[in-house]
């Protein structure tokens, strides 16, 4: 959300206090005479909901970039699908692996819509299961 909307939900706030205050005040100038404190009392009724309404904007603004890279960021761009099952399929030829590995790569290739590697991935799941 932009500023402008922030301002106008304090405003609103700000303005809505005031309108609940109003009874109070008429029952505080029945027991008090002073009429500064019927104003400071709905001047800090306001001030306490525009404080509220900045404190939920802070909360919920995203943090700022502060130019500094995460340590779990990267430089080199996340591989595609197609590549990182390639490359456990390469993988998996060349040094076997476990039967959660066969079967990732079988679910890899249905998630592409290969229905026929993955068949022959989930065969050989089930021969590393077997070992």
């Amino acid at each position: 959300m932009n500023g402008a909307v922030w301002f106008a939900a304090g405003v609103a706030t700000g303005i809505a206090a005031a309108v609940a205050a109003v009874p109070l005040w008429r029952a505080l100038a029945v027991g008090w005479r002073a009429p500064a404190m019927r104003y400071a009392l709905a001047i800090g009724a306001i001030v306490l909901c525009m404080i509220g309404v900045l404190a939920t904007q802070l909360q919920s603004s995203p943090p700022h970039n502060t130019g500094v890279q995460s340590t779990t960021q990267t430089s080199r761009p996340a591989p595609s699908l197609d590549a990182a099952t390639a490359g456990l399929a390469q993988r998996l030829k060349e040094k076997g692996g476990t039967r959660d590995e066969w079967l990732l790569l079988a679910r890899s290739y249905e998630f592409m819509g290969r229905t026929a590697e993955a068949k022959q991935a989930r065969d050989s799941a089930e021969f590393a299961s077997i070992r």
